[in-house]
């Protein structure tokens, strides 16, 4: 309150101002007027004569002093004291101790704020006064040097000079600045000047070190500092023992970054060799690798260092992994690395070790990792080579899935070898009968024959003998296979003798019934000799009749080899007329030409012998291209009896009238076109064509129009009206009247609108006649319409000179009429033209401005408004407009005149051109008017229409300044306007307008001004504008007034905060307006100018303590808030803003600017944990207390100079926890946002959650070296301090443990690259757990690409499989349907692969579906498809591909025996996927008694699809699919046998048709034992029935017998009793003569019985007979 105290004693000072003593006083004017050294003059004068002089002398040097002025420090302090009283020198004294401590304290003031420029001015001008400021001076001038070192990087010449010449100064100020600097390379910078002091030296490399472990790098210096620092940093690296590998490391990669170097990078690789040599130890493989990997990408290294190095890793890598591969085996990643190691190493160096591993593998069965490892080793070394061709061997025997030899074995240069080895056991195989095998291992060792036709003809041989076995699907590509081989052979004696047998393996195929197999083996061999292609023939003949011959391919080539090549053409034709109709044709047609060459009748007929139609259509095609002369008879033939011998609505009808039309030409095509079209014959088309044609060639008009009249005569055709509107447009330029005659007959059909508009005009073109003109332009308008502004443009061009004629001939109003009907911009301004010359005549200015105004409303309305604008006719229009409105205003009232230009002023503006030049004749009409007006109301002292009028006048005239003036008269006169708006306007007219008007404003403005109390600015204006001195006088006695009551209410004021009654609002007030308050007592008592600083700082200090008080925490906030981002520098601040804002948040100040802010600053306060120990120091309740570090939040340790009543033991009652002290303020402030705005809660939450995450691994995890680091929240860390906490922090997190580093850069924010990617790890991983818990988007969030990324951070990936793990149980304990997890959770398991999962998963799958199959709540195809669904998912589910195996074979069994289909989908989706099941299926589809029951249900093509599926995607089930086929033929036959008794049982059927059909399923399945038996009933029976009676059909019966004879099995001849029975019976009826007369005895002596008789013919036929069933019995 002392300032309050002096501004009142001021006051009192001045108001009351008692004169000083004469010289003081004068002393006192001529310092005010900055005279010093007259007022010392004046002072000297008194000098003794009281005390206080020479301290006043003093004191005015001060004050100039204080104002910068410090040349008088000197004076002052020098000042004599010789002659003066004690108590006068004691003043003097007084005042030269307060000079030198002003000095002192602004030199202290500067070097605080580091201007040490200003620090060394004022210290200086006390250098005379004594030594420790000539000291001080020195020490400033260093730390300035310093600061430019900094600053520059160059040292001065003058710090160079300190240290030579001053070092110990120099090192103290750099030891003491370094411990104030933040930036730890300033700190080095400054430390490397001074390295030869040892002080300087140990604090340097102790700060280096920190530095380079702590940024991993080396910091900038000077040459000579940095060779230093790199020698010593080398130096340390090389002297850490290894538990500080890592350490030395990064001073190596720093060294080698700042400077790389050969010998450092070596280093590093040797340290990295130790690590790799522990991680292989402790089976850390990946952390191996990494190192491994990266020597070999180290180019800084020598090759040789590099090298050896790499033989070491080798050797470590090859005995670890031997080991394993040896025990376990090895798989992925860690066998390509082995194979890598060998190839580099191993092979060359142990080569003995990696022949044994090789053997073990063979041994083991492991042929391809074996031979993996030969191709490493020498293959010319025989056990080598002996250990390759046995792995190759091997995988050959057991695997048919290699396509070529380089798959099983990829070292080209051995292969010739190793395929000649394999040869040889194929050639073993083959000679064993195993020819699949052997075949399949030759089939890859032939691309290294090399010609060798010795081994084509055994490999070739084995396949024929291997062919043998090919199913009927199989042998069409094995046989072209075999082609493709023989084709090889050079040797055409082994081609020739592999055809023939190709040939002879053909015949006795075909012989045995099996015409497909055979065409298939002779198709492709047709032209290799007579006999094949016989073989050819019958079997395709055969495959034909049945309707299995799709493709006629070879049957020409084949035909033209036999001698009857016309019959074997018929033989096939109705098989395949298209393809081989073409020379059938060909020839016929021949032959009709030939045949007319000589008689044209014989022609004709033998053409139409032809009774196929079809056939004649294409031989009358034929005919047409060879001799038009025959076609041409041909056609007027059948044209003479067109209804027999041209059916119509057939193609050849088509063809003919077509043909006509092409061939035939002139009068004759349109005569015999036009006669067909009148027949009813579909000829329209090539009769308007043809009638076109002509039309076209026509020259003259009218027989063009005779010849389409003629053609419409008979068929109406859009194409003929269309040629007819062509003619009438010709029409229309030479004669137009017949084109409108011709368009009037054809506009029912076609549009003729276009001709008859161009008649209609060239009618008005050229009559001379006005009303027929008009008449035929209104068609002509009508025609055109909105379709072409062209057409429209030539109707407005005649309509133009329509009007003009008629204007002319004074027809005015029938003109303007014309213009009207026909409107363009050129008729429009024709018309609007001759109105204008009518408004003129008008005689009345008011009607003539109607009418005008008329026009212009015509003129904008019109749709052609812009043409018109542009016109000098709308001009025209204006002007006589405008002349005849100020016509009329000159003889009206001065008001009225005026309110009606302004009207026309503004329609003028409006106008649509240029009308700047009319417009400016009007203003000047309404400014001058107005004008006028206006001066004779201000007359009449009428100030408010003056104003009204003076602004018009002015608005209307630019230049118009006296009317402004006088305006701003009114204005003052009037009295109602505020000063303030008064003020403005004055300024706008002042300098403007003449000066007696200007001199009368400011006078009565600077009355009215003093008035209401605007002193200042009724002063300032009497002193620029008028200088009267009574004014001025009157100004001053009002300005005192004015500072007394700003005096007085200040004192007032001041009270109120002395008392501490005011409170904030008006504390702020008050510090708002101070300048201005104290500016006015200033202006008049400027000495104590100084104070108002002063007043300010303690008013505002008072405005801070009320914000305080009455908790606006906004305020404060917004307070300690500005200055620097970096709060937590000043701790003080710190403690304050934190304070500041758990106030925000505790009394509702949070709002969407300022929430982050707040929230972020006080939890990094609540961390801090050097801050919460330092408030300790404000508090003395925990004087008896001690505290503890040991669960601060932040986990910081390793202070220096902590207080003594702080440790880190553990907590007790007297041992306070400072972790306890903080969770409790976390506790106030959770507390706080609970219950508040969420989206702030959450946001708190985050920040803590972030905090905490930090905390919990930051020295469990993470590798700290900065022991004193607080966690800082992330929105403060990011967003509101400086950068370099941020860097620290992510330098931080990049040590150690770096996945929990990462997480909590992924928290806090981080976008660098590493934290990136774990950022977009964790959203991804984030998307995968929310699609697996709402079963949505997951084949969107599983993909490949995105766990790739997770898996990229091991733990997060795991923390997934145990997340999604975690959801499925949920899920699963919830009682999830199937249905919603089927398809979610089979991606997930495709994706992640995680046994447990999948295995959960598929368990809980099949727990669901089994009970719902079995309790038939569903149906057996819907479990397998789920099941199923679940197995793609996941494979290695025993009990799920159990269950799959027999649901699958239910439903194969119930597609087969049901009529639904259903099941077919399921079916055949598992089984083209998989082979799994194929085993189980083809077992029960072997079953017997199953391929009847699927026969008798007739769903043989269900099982052979089956079957396809099978064969066609696993080869090795092939011998059960044959064996499940034999068992369908079998059952079929027996089928069919079946029904063939049933029918001659019951005489629906006769013996030879029952003959023909058994034989035919006979000759299917020889080996049957119930075929071959009803075989022998129903031959036997045949020979009974047809042959003794010589029988219809007997000769058929006899060729079947003969055959089956020839063709007899094994199996039939087992039942030969039926026959013997037969003979027997014969026997038993019969004497012996008769017997030896039918041949029943056999015997040379029969002829004793028969003596000489002979039989009949019926004896005859019953002897054939009975030498059938001899036959067959055998006897």
């Amino acid at each position: 309150m002392i300032f309050v105290f002096l501004l009142i004693g001021l006051i009192i000072l001045v108001i009351r101002a008692t004169a000083p003593s004469r010289n003081v006083a004068s002393a006192d004017e001529a310092f005010k007027s900055g005279h010093i050294r007259k007022a010392e003059e004046y002072l000297k004068k008194v000098w003794t004569r009281r005390d206080d002089i020479p301290a006043h002398l003093a004191g005015m040097h001060f004050e100039l002093i204080k104002k910068g002025k410090l040349s008088y420090v000197k004076e002052a302090l020098s000042i004599s004291q010789e002659g003066l009283s004690e108590d006068a020198k004691y003043q003097l004294k007084g005042v030269q101790k307060d000079i030198q401590k002003y000095i002192k304290d602004k030199a202290t003031a500067a070097f605080l704020t580091e201007d040490y420029t200003e620090a060394i001015k004022y210290n200086e001008t006390l250098i005379p006064f004594g030594r420790e400021f000539k000291d001080k001076d020195e020490e400033y001038r260093v730390y300035r040097e310093l600061k430019n070192y900094l600053t520059s990087g160059r040292k001065g010449s003058a710090l160079n000079i300190y240290l030579s010449d001053n070092l110990s100064l120099v090192v103290r100020c750099i030891i003491s600045r370094v411990r104030e600097l933040d930036s730890p390379i300033d700190a080095l910078k400054l430390l490397s000047l001074a390295l030869t002091s040892a002080e300087v030296k140990s604090e340097f490399e102790g700060r280096v070190l920190k530095y380079v472990l702590e940024y991993d790098r080396l910091p900038e210096l000077k040459a000579d500092a940095d060779k230093y620092q790199q020698a010593y940093l080398e130096g340390q690296a090389d002297k850490m023992p290894e538990t500080k590998i890592l350490e030395a490391l990064r001073i190596y990669k720093a060294l080698n970054f700042k400077k790389p170097s050969v010998s450092i990078s070596e280093k590093i690789e040797s340290l990295n060799y130790k690590r790799a040599c522990s991680f292989i130890k402790k089976d850390d493989y990946k952390g191996f690798r990494l190192l491994q990997s990266a020597l070999k990408q180290n180019m800084d290294v020598t090759p040789g260092f590099r090298y050896d190095l790499g033989c070491k890793y080798n050797i470590l890598l090859f005995d670890y992994l031997s080991k394993i591969l040896l025990s376990e085996g090895l798989k992925g990643e860690k066998w390509e690395d082995f194979l890598r190691c060998c190839t580099e190493y191993a092979a060359t160096e142990k080569t003995e070790d990696v022949l044994k591993l090789a053997i073990a593998l063979n041994t083991k069965g492991s042929f391809v990792e074996s031979g993996k490892l030969c191709r490493l080793l020498n293959n010319s070394n025989p056990n080598v080579f002996d250990l390759v061709c046995s792995n190759v061997i091997s995988l050959l025997e057991l695997s048919s899935k290699y396509e070529c030899l380089a798959e099983v074995y990829d070292k080209v240069e051995a292969l010739p070898k190793v395929a000649e080895r394999c040869f040889e056991h194929a050639s073993k195989l083959g000679a064993e009968g195993d020819y699949a095998k052997a075949v399949y291992i030759e089939k890859l060792t032939e691309p290294y024959f090399s010609g060798d036709s010795g081994k084509y003809d055994t490999f070739i041989t084995h396949y024929l003998t291997y062919a043998m076995s090919f199913t009927k699907a199989q042998l069409p590509s094995e046989i072209d296979s075999i082609m493709a081989y023989l084709n090889k052979v050079t040797d055409k004696t082994i081609v020739n003798k592999h055809l023939a047998a190709m040939e002879d393996m053909a015949s006795r195929i075909l012989s045995r019934g099996k015409a497909a197999e055979a065409y298939e083996i002779s198709k492709r061999m047709h032209n290799f000799s007579k006999e094949a292609s016989r073989v050819f023939l019958d079997s395709a003949l055969e495959l034909a009749k049945k309707g299995k011959l799709e493709d006629p391919f070879g049957l020409s080539e084949a035909i033209a080899m036999q001698d009857d090549i016309l019959g074997e053409t018929l033989k096939f034709l109705p098989f395949f007329p298209q393809q081989l109709r073409a020379p059938y044709i060909t020839g016929y047609s021949k032959r009709v030409v030939e045949l007319f060459k000589n008689n044209q009748e014989e022609a004709i007929d033998f053409y139409r012998g032809q009774e196929d139609l079809s056939l004649r259509n294409d031989i009358l095609e034929e005919i047409s291209r060879t001799d038009t002369s025959t076609f041409k008879a041909i056609a007027i033939d059948i044209l003479k009896e067109p209804e027999t011998r041209l059916p119509k609505g057939t193609n050849y009808a088509t063809t003919v009238i077509r043909l006509i039309s092409d061939i035939f030409t002139g009068e004759d095509k349109i005569v015999l076109l036009r006669f067909l079209v009148e027949n009813g014959y579909d000829a329209k088309d090539s009769y308007v064509c043809a009638v076109i044609a002509s039309i076209d060639k026509a020259h003259l008009l009218d027989r063009k129009l005779a010849e389409v009249n003629v053609a419409l005569n008979v068929i109406e055709d859009s194409r003929l009206y269309a040629k007819k509107k062509d003619i009438a447009k010709a029409y229309a330029t030479e004669d137009p009247f017949t084109a409108l005659s011709i368009c009037a007959e054809i506009s029912s059909k076609v549009s003729v609108r276009d001709i008859e508009f161009e008649c209609h005009i060239k009618i008005a073109e050229t009559t001379d006649t006005l009303t027929e003109k008009h008449s035929h332009l209104s068609i002509a308008k009508k025609l055109c319409g909105n379709s072409s502004k062209a057409k429209y443009a030539r109707i407005i061009t005649l309509a133009l000179s329509l009007a003009k004629s008629l204007f002319v001939t004074g027809n005015t109003e029938d003109a303007h009429a014309v213009c009207a009907e026909f409107p363009s911009l050129e008729t429009e301004l024709l018309s609007i033209g001759h109105k204008l010359e009518d408004a003129k005549k008008i005689s009345g200015d008011a009607a003539a401005s109607k009418e005008l105004k008329g026009l212009i409303t015509l003129c904008e309305s019109s749709e052609n408004a812009a043409g018109i604008y542009g016109s000098t006719i709308y001009k025209d229009i204006w002007q006589e407009y405008t002349r005849r409105n100020l016509s009329k205003a000159s003889k009206q009232s001065a008001d009225k005149a005026v309110s009606a230009l302004i009207t026309t002023a503004a329609e003028i503006k409006g106008a649509h051109f240029d009308s700047s030049e009319l417009y400016k004749g009007v203003a000047d009409n309404i400014a001058q008017l107005s004008y006028d007006l206006a001066h004779e109301l201000e007359e009449n002292s009428e100030y408010e229409d003056a104003i009204k009028y003076y602004e018009i006048s002015v608005k209307y005239d630019s230049s118009g300044s006296i009317a402004s003036g006088r305006r701003v008269l009114c204005l003052l006169k009037q009295g109602t306007t505020e000063v303030a708006q008064l003020k403005k306007d004055i300024d706008l007219v002042l300098g403007t307008v003449p000066r007696n008007i200007e001199k009368d404003i400011v006078y009565r403005f600077v009355l009215r001004a003093l008035q209401d109390g605007y002193v200042i600015e009724a002063t300032k204006l009497a002193e620029e504008k008028l200088r009267d001195n009574k004014l001025l006088d009157l100004c001053e006695t009002y300005r005192l007034r004015m500072v007394q009551s700003q005096i007085n209410d200040f004192n007032e004021q001041l009270a109120l905060i002395r008392d501490k009654k005011m409170n904030y609002a008006d504390a702020k007030a008050l510090h708002s307006d101070l300048d201005e308050r104290l500016n006015l007592i200033v202006s008049v008592f400027p000495e104590y100018r100084h104070l108002v600083s002063e007043y300010k700082k303690a008013i505002f200090g008072y405005m801070l303590k009320m914000a305080q008080k009455e908790e606006k925490y906004d305020i404060l906030y917004a307070h300690y808030r500005s200055g620097s981002g970096d709060f937590m520098k000043d701790k003080t601040r710190f403690r304050n803003l934190a304070a500041v804002c758990i106030g925000m948040i505790e009394q509702g100040y949070l709002n969407e600017s300022n929430y982050q802010e707040v929230i972020s600053i006080w939890l990094t306060a609540v961390y801090n944990d050097y801050l919460i120990v330092r408030s300790l120091d404000h508090t003395k309740w925990d004087d008896g207390y001690t505290f503890t570090l040991d669960d601060s939040l932040s986990q910081t340790y390793g202070y220096d100079n902590l207080p003594d009543n702080i440790n880190y033991d553990s907590p007790d009652e007297s041992n306070v926890s400072i972790g306890h002290v903080q969770k409790s303020l976390l506790e106030r402030s959770d507390a706080a946002l609970s219950n508040g705005e969420k989206k702030y809660y959450d946001f708190y939450l985050e920040q803590i959650k972030a905090m905490k995450a930090y905390s919990d691994v930051k020295y469990k995890e993470l590798d700290l070296d900065d022991t004193e680091e607080n966690i800082i929240a992330p929105y403060a860390l990011i967003h509101i301090l400086p950068v370099e906490y941020a860097n620290k922090m992510k330098a931080s997190l990049n040590t150690g443990n770096k996945e929990h580093g990462y997480r909590v850069g992924y928290l806090y924010g981080f976008t660098d690259s590493v934290f990136a990617d774990y950022d977009e790890a964790v959203k991804k991983y984030e998307a995968c757990v929310s699609a697996a818990e709402k079963l949505t988007h997951v084949g969107t969030s599983f993909t490949a690409a995105k766990l790739s990324s997770i898996r990229k951070f091991g733990n997060l990936y795991n923390q997934l499989v145990n997340e999604v793990t975690s959801i499925l149980d949920k899920h699963i304990n919830d009682e999830k349907s199937y249905r919603h997890l089927l398809t979610p959770f089979c991606a997930i398991c495709k994706a992640m692969r995680n046994e447990t999962l999948s295995y959960k998963f598929s368990e809980y799958i099949n727990s669901q579906i089994i009970p719902l199959v079995n309790d038939d709540t569903m149906t057996t195809s819907e479990g397998l498809d789920v099941l199923y669904q679940v197995h793609t998912a996941y494979s290695q589910n025993v009990t799920v591909k159990k269950n799959i195996s027999g649901m699958l074979i239910r439903v194969i069994q119930e597609y087969l025996m049901e009529d639904s289909t259903t099941g077919w989908t399921v079916i055949s989706r598992i089984l083209n996927d998989t082979n799994d099941f194929n085993n189980d299926v083809l077992d029960v589809l072997c079953q017997e008694g199953l391929a009847v029951a699927i026969m008798l249900t007739g769903k043989q093509s269900r099982l052979n699809s089956v079957l396809d599926l099978i064969k066609g995607n696993d080869p090795s089930a092939e011998s059960k699919v044959n064996k499940v086929q034999a068992a369908m033929q079998t059952a079929k036959l027996q089928k069919e046998l079946g029904e063939i008794i049933d029918k001659v049982n019951n005489d629906t059927m006769t013996g030879l048709t029952a003959l023909q059909k058994i034989y035919a399923i006979y000759k299917q399945a020889k080996s049957d034992s119930r075929i071959c038996e009803n075989m022998a009933i129903i031959a036997n029976r045949c020979i009974h029935e047809y042959i003794p009676s010589n029988k219809t059909g007997v000769t058929s019966v006899r060729n079947i017998l003969d055959e089956l004879y020839a063709n007899r099995s094994y199996t039939f001849n087992t039942k030969r009793q039926v026959f013997r029975d037969a003979i027997r019976e014969i026997r038993s009826g019969m004497t012996t003569e008769q017997q030896a007369l039918l041949g029943l005895i056999d015997s040379p002596f029969a002829g004793v019985y028969t003596s000489g008789q002979v039989l009949n013919a019926n004896g005859e036929r019953l002897k054939l007979a009975i030498s059938y069933l001899k036959k067959f019995a055998n006897d």
